[in-house]
Formats: structure tokens, sequence, C-alpha cells
């Protein structure tokens, strides 16, 4: 035995070296050429999976109100943990994502924002070959480094528009989609979102610029309180210790910041009912984060403070066996 394996050992000369190297060297470009594919094969099929847990047969077509409505309860789950709608693959947790921003209040809700127009591609000739298309949100600064978010969505039905970090300076969404940005930085794909998508960051030190950060003033829907609200607003105002006296939108801020700390609780599971959602909720001195933040803008704005309401997520969940960050439905 000991024979043959030394005779075997003899016969594997250069060419049987050349003939290995080479079906090893066709088998490392084939799994290089076939990567991609395989990568968004198995990402469709997480999508499809975790998207079954989202939809029942009955509401299969049920897609998120473009609108934001006062008068309804948050949605429930399981122990706390309600729907996952996307991750995102970052080194730190994201924070706040903002969603849609909302300048028009009327009768409990907030109007759907108006459809902006759409974002001019960075890249006059892009490489027929990639997959995304880049559009600047902020100009280069080549002064900070900036960090890439990768974000998949699950369920774009269930947003409205693209979800943004406050610093977020470059987009990169797939050639296919054609995204519009309004003048307040919500940013959507036909009242949705893109399946994937990525985002260029500017860490925190980088300056306070956020893309988009308008001028209040040039909007009057920023001004603007309901006739038949005003009264009651101007009482909400009276009742807010210092807001009256207070001459900088910071002081004004932080008078109503503490007026509601001191006095009302945070409650996920209130429902304030139509005619007007907000009057509830100031006699009952309990609401979730919409409440809050729709009586302060309104008392901002009769203030002469412009103001407007952000939506968004919070993301701060780490998902161990996904290695990502994740974004619930709440």
């Amino acid at each position: 035995a000991a024979a043959h394996r030394a005779t075997s050992a003899a016969r594997f000369g250069m060419r049987e070296w050349l003939a290995r190297g080479g079906w090893m060297a066709a088998a490392l470009v084939a799994a290089l050429w076939l990567a991609p594919a395989v990568e968004r094969t198995a990402l469709d099929a997480q999508r499809w999976l975790m998207g079954m847990s989202l939809h029942s047969s009955r509401y299969r077509d049920w897609r998120r109100d473009p609108e934001l409505p006062l008068f309804r309860a948050l949605p429930g789950g399981f122990g706390r943990r309600t729907r996952l709608l996307l991750t995102v693959q970052a080194a730190e947790a994201p924070g706040y994502l903002r969603e849609s921003v909302f300048t028009t209040y009327l009768q409990g809700r907030w109007l759907a924002p108006d459809a902006g127009t759409p974002l001019d591609p960075a890249d006059a000739h892009a490489d027929p070959e990639e997959i995304f298309t880049r559009y600047l949100l902020l100009p280069d600064n080549p002064r900070h480094t900036v960090e890439r978010m990768r974000f998949d969505v699950f369920a774009p039905r269930l947003l409205t528009a693209i979800c943004l970090p406050g610093a977020a300076t470059t987009l990169f969404c797939p050639v296919d989609d054609d995204p519009r940005a309004n003048s307040n930085g919500m940013v959507h794909v036909d009242n949705s979102t893109s399946a994937r998508y990525e985002i260029d960051v500017w860490p925190s030190a980088a300056g306070t610029d956020a893309y988009q950060f308008p001028d209040g003033f040039s909007d009057p829907a920023c001004l603007q309180v309901p006739a038949r609200l005003a009264p009651t607003v101007s009482n909400w105002v009276a009742r807010c210790p210092g807001l009256t006296e207070t001459r900088t939108p910071t002081a004004a801020a932080r008078c109503i910041r503490n007026h509601f700390a001191a006095r009302f609780a945070y409650s996920d599971t209130v429902r304030h009912p139509l005619p007007e959602p907000l009057i509830h909720f100031m006699k009952a001195r309990s609401g979730y984060c919409v409440h809050f933040a729709s009586a302060a803008a309104l008392m901002l704005r009769y203030r002469g403070i412009p103001a407007r309401v952000v939506g968004g997520f919070v993301c701060r969940e780490w998902a161990p066996w996904l290695r990502r960050w994740v974004v619930r439905e709440r």
C-alpha cells in the first residue's frame, strides 16, 4: 500500500496541477459571477417570507394612509413587538428615521404632503452596469467621511416614503425607481419606497445641516392654525407656563416640553375620537407621539413660530439573527 501511494504521488505531475488549478479558477469565477444573483434571490426570498407575516389574505392590498390621522389607535403586537418593516445594515443604531413631513392640519389629521418633483441623478452618464442610481441630497464635503447604510424594506406598501436619517447626504436607489422629493425633504417612489436602497450619512460631528431644512417663513402652511381651533389653541398657550413671554423658538420649545413632561402622560393604548382628537388629548393629558407633536406644532404656530410635524420611526433594535438593525411598524 505504501509503495502504491508513493507511485501515485510521483504520477501527480505538472499537467495535473494545471488541470486542477484551472478547475478551481473556473469555480471561483463562477462563484463570483453568481454571487450577486444568489444574494438578490436570497434577499427576495427573505423579503417574501417576512412579508407573509405582514398581510392576511383579507387585507392583502392594504397600504398605509399617506395622511397622518390623530384618531387611530397605534398598531398592536405580541409582547409589544409589532410587525417588521425594514432592516438597516449600519455600524451603529441609525436612531430616528424621517419618513414624511406634514404642514397642513385639518379636522383631526395632517393632510398628505405634495408629490414633489423628480430628483436629478448626480451622474450625467451613469454606468449601465450599475444597479443603483446616485442622488445628492446635500453637497459633497471632502472634509467629512461618510458611512454607508443599507436598507431592505419588507413591506413597501406599509411605508409612504423612503426613511432617511437626519444627516443623509447621498441616496442610492435602484435604476428602475424614479424618486421624487418635495420642499420639506420627503423622498418617495410612487407614494411608497424602494424595496432596497442605500444612503451615505455624515457623522454627527459634521454639523447641523440636514436634508431638507427649508425656511419656515416661506411656507404659509407652517404658520397656519385652523380658524375653528384657534380659540382653543390660544387657551393651550395661555396655560403653558412662560410660553406667552418667550422671545425665541428655542425658549418656546423648552416651555412646551416642560409643560408636557410635568403634566401629561405618554400612552400607547389611548384613542382620541373625532371630530377633534387634539381637544380630547389636551383634556385627558394622555396620548402618544403624534398627539404631542401636533399640539406642540399648533402652539408654536400660534406664537408666530413656523412649525411642522415629522413622521418616522426610531431604529435602535438589534436583531442578532439578521445582524441588522430593525424597524417595526410602531
